[in-house]
């Protein structure tokens, strides 16, 4: 009898825990519509993407979506008056590999009538030595993400993929990173600085910097981990880059590819953005070296996109660069010291703000005029020549900018 009662304590505290974050749902994937003020705000979402997204895709309807990186959910907005008609999802993810773009692809044309994708494309995303540039079986988080899809990697179908919400039960509603996420959500709700909270349609909504913060400040520590970390560095085993050991591509670029020719295959219909970077990303590149690394993964998004096209008697899909030197790119930061200003553009070297994004997307989709460049393979000598112009331009006309930045790049790389 004892027994007994113990087994019916432990089975109601684990009823009650579980009805906790099913309320609360920490994650936004049960009742993402759902608007309780306690928990309206998903805060707890950044780095766990990759668990939380493919379960929105499966229980939505789509026919379009939105791939890439962090700069992807945070600067595009899905609300964008081209996807007005559009059941849409920003299915970006934080620090995504190719190969995690690629089977996010997979997965949203095995549970949509996909019709078509934005790709917002970034070079980051092609790092050979990126964790997941192929599947890591090693990886927790990969094995979770990749369980959640409904494809597996040769195309065929996850079939386990559709017990996800009996199979998951212990991670979303009985863990204690749970617990701590679903009261963390109360906490951040309200108040004159909630943070980041993931939207039901994917995509970043809130604060951008507390009162108080300086936004310069941000952007010099975001450069010193790129030129001290990210991109290379005495801390780090294997530099930034989109080759192999051998020279040859990264396998990133087979990702991309395959993106395109199950795209081609299937008539989806894909828009290839080169996403728009600060310019102190572009002279972090310059000061490390990978200059040169950078224009021939440019090459690549272009000519890849080009042969795979032919292969199947198609015209190539549209490339549009705005990465590049440009009024969009090339806006004033403000001093370390000012807590006050906010910058139109940007927030730091890597991400983008909405306005910003708002602007690509008027021009790619609604043929206005904007800092965009599409690119042919016929046209992109001729185009990179332009932007090799445009750049010594500005370079000559902000000299001693520049030489602050080589300066501070040169002491953030010791």
């Amino acid at each position: 009898m004892y027994l007994q009662i113990q087994f019916a304590v432990i089975a109601l505290l684990l009823l009650g825990l579980a009805s906790f974050n099913y309320a609360v749902d920490p994650y936004g994937i049960y009742s993402p519509e759902k608007s309780y003020t306690f928990s309206k705000h998903k805060t707890e979402f950044f780095l766990k993407e990759q668990i939380i997204k493919p379960y929105r895709v499966s229980d939505m309807q789509l026919d379009t979506v939105i791939l890439g990186m962090s700069q992807v959910g945070l600067g595009y907005d899905e609300n964008h008056p081209y996807f007005s008609d559009k059941s849409v999802y920003n299915f970006s993810m934080a620090g995504a590999s190719m190969y995690m773009v690629y089977r996010a692809f997979q997965h949203a044309s095995i549970e949509s009538e996909l019709q078509s994708v934005f790709l917002d494309l970034n070079m980051l995303s092609f790092n050979e030595y990126d964790t997941f540039v192929v599947r890591n079986d090693n990886s927790v988080v990969s094995r979770t993400f990749e369980g959640l899809l409904a494809a597996k990697e040769d195309g065929s179908r996850n079939w386990m993929a559709s017990f996800r919400q009996l199979t998951h039960i212990p991670l979303f509603l009985l863990s204690q990173q749970a617990i701590r996420d679903s009261l963390a959500t109360i906490k951040m709700q309200g108040g004159l600085h909630e943070g980041w909270h993931l939207n039901s349609k994917g995509g970043w909504r809130g604060s951008t910097l507390a009162p108080g913060q300086s936004q310069g400040k941000r952007f010099l520590n975001i450069a010193k981990y790129l030129v001290n970390g990210y991109l290379g560095g005495p801390t780090v085993t294997h530099p930034f880059s989109i080759y192999k050991e051998d020279g040859s591509p990264s396998r990133a670029f087979e990702y991309y590819e395959r993106l395109l020719d199950e795209a081609y295959r299937n008539n989806v219909n894909v828009t290839l953005v080169l996403s728009p970077n600060h310019f102190y990303f572009y002279e972090a590149l310059d000061s490390l070296g990978l200059e040169t690394m950078f224009l021939d993964w440019k090459r690549k998004m272009v000519l890849i996109n080009a042969e795979v096209a032919s292969r199947h008697g198609r015209t190539p899909f549209a490339v549009w660069d705005f990465a590049h030197y440009s009024p969009l790119t090339t806006e004033a930061v403000p001093a370390k010291g000012d807590k006050a200003r906010r910058m139109k553009w940007f927030y730091d070297p890597l991400h983008f703000t909405r306005v910003a994004g708002d602007l690509v997307l008027d021009q790619v989709y609604l043929n206005r005029q904007g800092s965009g460049v599409e690119v042919t393979a016929e046209s992109l000598d001729g185009v990179l020549e332009m932007q090799r112009q445009k750049k010594q331009q500005f370079q000559r006309e902000h000299v001693e900018l520049i030489e602050q930045l080589k300066a501070m790049f040169s002491e953030f790389a010791k």
